[in-house]
């Protein structure tokens, strides 16, 4: 087949044909700017509309990511001209065919790393049921994440989720032109990827560009998802103690991007002992000006509780593992998980260090947990258990039940511990495995990823394949992930119920489904100082 050229809003694009895991052909287009490169002046800026460019640009390889480290070389890599994207589709527009559903990936990578790179998330097992697939690049770490108090500087926060609207922005401009339906968008992430979906439906900067929702295993209501405000560490980290923030800006754009990243990288775990992540949503201030529209201006917690944001159709879910992710944190952060009770507390229930309350909270936790044992070596299933309720799942459910309890659209919930070859997470980790699956390990049945192993027709790994991309391209064509799906019936959750799609060795979907640590975590979140009650509808389940 002839590599396809074909006009976009920009200029002409050459693509690529690949083949999908089925033996069919499909149309790759890599590396596409969807915004202006945000360079110079440009540097930490809300991002501005594509160039156009004369000729025909070659979409026939991936393009940079930001410039970071590297999760698996932990090397620099990438650029600061990193607002690109990847389209495939299985075929291109012609008379007497139907647009196809589109799905838009966010990668996770705690805000700081990853990339929308082919060879990690390559299209070949999700294309098999006809939609149309955009992966995102956008900016991380200080470039996407920086904030600023003085909005004369510009520079309010949030740039890496403002450039992710931009690119729905340009999704819905140019998709038609892939054979994509515009009018069926369906955008769908994994860790701070999953964390950004659930954003995005609350933020009214996004409101209509999508029309249904997937959030693995991250959440707006997870502690991770929200960056600590801390100005003077971050200004310490570059020299500029008592600096006004316009003369920080300055100097900042003056620095070459590996000199950010090289002082970015002080800032990890220093902010707070139990810091996973540093950067992650700010809470912006209204900005009347014209032309510089906030992301979000409310805490996420209020704007569900308004109702008052995108009701999507929406999966959310996790894996029974989410705690492995603590084998790829530093030693200080693991270190502190099992010796420091007081890290364990999420950092937004507002208790001060040190304090009498704080440690009693704390204790608790490490009770409930562990009981008479020490954490320690000999403990780590418990830890593993820990961290994945603290840090993952209990922010997740109690998002699904606010949702359910605020939203007139449908919510579907799983939980996700089979344990194949295909994993993610643990294929990186310089660990044993584990049995179940591990924080991100579902991304590698939905991605062709670098550790793919060789797929027999006749193996799990192709079977459970073959399921999950069903289930999540049923959700994007009819907003019902079972639709025509005779072997299970995934319910929606209710208002008096909150049901499970268990995927395991066998598909079992659990009609009520309420582990023990929630009313735990539900009874710590809503005596906090902070107000944060995710607990608000408990009594209806």
């Amino acid at each position: 087949m002839e590599q396809p050229v074909i006009q976009i809003q920009q200029g002409k694009l050459l693509g690529t044909v690949s083949k999908d895991m089925d033996g069919n052909p499909f149309y790759s287009f890599r590396g596409i700017p969807y915004a202006r490169p945000p360079l110079g002046k440009l540097r930490f800026k809300a991002p501005l509309p594509p160039v156009p460019w004369k000729g025909i640009f070659s979409a026939t390889q991936n393009g940079d990511c930001c410039f970071s480290v590297d999760v698996f070389e932990k090397v620099f890599v990438g650029s600061e001209d990193c607002l690109n994207l990847n389209v495939y589709t299985p075929h291109l527009p012609r008379s007497g065919t139907n647009l196809l559903p589109v799905m838009v990936w966010i990668h996770g990578g705690g805000f700081v790393c990853g990339s929308n790179n082919s060879e990690i998330y390559g299209p070949e097992f999700l294309i098999t049921e006809k939609v149309v697939i955009v992966s995102i690049n956008y900016r991380l770490g200080l470039l996407g994440f920086l904030s600023l108090n003085d909005p004369s500087a510009g520079v309010p926060g949030n740039t890496g989720f403002k450039d992710i609207v931009m690119a729905l922005k340009w999704v819905r401009q140019n998709i038609e032109q892939f054979n994509g339906d515009s009018k069926n968008v369906t955008i769908f992430g994994a860790s701070s990827g999953g964390a950004t979906v659930h954003l995005l439906t609350l933020s009214p900067m996004a409101q209509g560009l999508f029309h249904k929702a997937i959030a693995q295993s991250g959440s707006a209501l997870n502690p991770w998802s929200r960056a600590r405000k801390a100005d003077e560490e971050v200004y310490a980290a570059f020299g500029c103690e008592g600096k006004s923030d316009l003369e920080f800006l300055e100097h900042l754009q003056s620095l070459s991007v590996k000199e950010i990243l090289q002082n970015q990288y002080k800032l990890e775990y220093v902010i707070e002992p139990d810091a996973i992540l540093v950067f992650g949503l700010i809470i912006e201030r209204p900005i009347e000006k014209q032309g510089e529209a906030p992301f979000m201006c409310e805490d996420p917690l209020n704007i569900i509780l308004s109702g008052n944001f995108d009701q999507v159709p929406f999966i959310m879910g996790a894996t029974n593992l989410e705690g492995l992710v603590i084998n790829t944190y530093q030693a200080k952060r693991s270190s502190n998980t099992i010796n420091d009770p007081e890290s364990n507390l999420p950092h937004f229930l507002g208790y001060k260090r040190g304090t009498p309350e704080s440690q009693t909270v704390a204790l608790k936790i490490q009770e409930f947990y562990f009981g008479n044992e020490k954490p320690g070596e000999d403990t780590q299933d418990k830890i593993y258990e820990m961290v994945t309720d603290n840090s993952f799942f209990y922010g997740i459910y109690a998002a699904a039940r606010l949702h359910i309890a605020t939203s007139r659209s449908r919510i579907y919930f799983y939980r996700m511990s089979i344990k194949t070859s295909l994993e993610f997470l643990q294929a990186i980790m310089e660990k044993d495995r584990e049995k179940g699956a591990a924080h991100y390990d579902d991304v590698a049945y939905m991605f062709k990823t670098i550790f793919t192993p060789p797929l027999s027709p006749d193996s799990v790994e192709y079977k459970f394949i073959k399921i999950f991309v069903k289930l999540w391209t049923n959700f994007a064509y009819y907003g019902n992930p079972t639709h025509n799906v005779s072997s299970i019936v995934w319910k929606e959750a209710t208002k008096e119920r909150i049901g499970c799609l268990q995927i395991d060795e066998t598909l079992l979907f659990q009609p009520t489904y309420f582990p023990r640590c929630i009313p735990f975590w539900d009874k710590i979140y809503s005596e906090s100082p902070s107000g944060q009650n995710f607990a608000k509808f408990s009594s209806k389940f």
